[in-house]
């Protein structure tokens, strides 16, 4: 299993800012992606940065948001980085906010 630790205990929410240690990660995760759309320059240090980790490190994506919406978030190439090859889990049951 690869160990997927954090370099920080809260990451920035620009790409850029992490890009230079992203590639670098064992895993990295995407967590809550999709609360907004991409700007132009955003797209492009993502796709930047996925295109860097393409198929050599782990990449985790944690979103509320259906994949069939994330074409609207991000367009054509990211996209294709992020689904193939990838394994998707479909959580079943409540949510465990709801729960506690």
């Amino acid at each position: 299993m690869t160990n997927c630790a954090s370099p920080e205990p809260t990451a920035p929410t620009h790409v850029s800012s992490t890009a230079s240690r992203g590639p670098l990660l064992s895993c990295l995760l995407i967590h809550d992606f999709g609360l907004q759309a991409l700007n132009e320059t955003e797209r492009r240090d993502l796709l930047e940065f996925l295109e860097d980790r393409y198929g050599r490190r782990a990449t985790l994506v944690s979103s509320q948001l259906p994949i069939d919406h994330w074409h609207d978030i991000v367009g054509d190439a990211i996209l294709d980085r992020l689904v193939h090859h990838a394994h998707r889990i479909h959580p079943k049951g409540a949510s465990m906010r709801r729960l506690a």
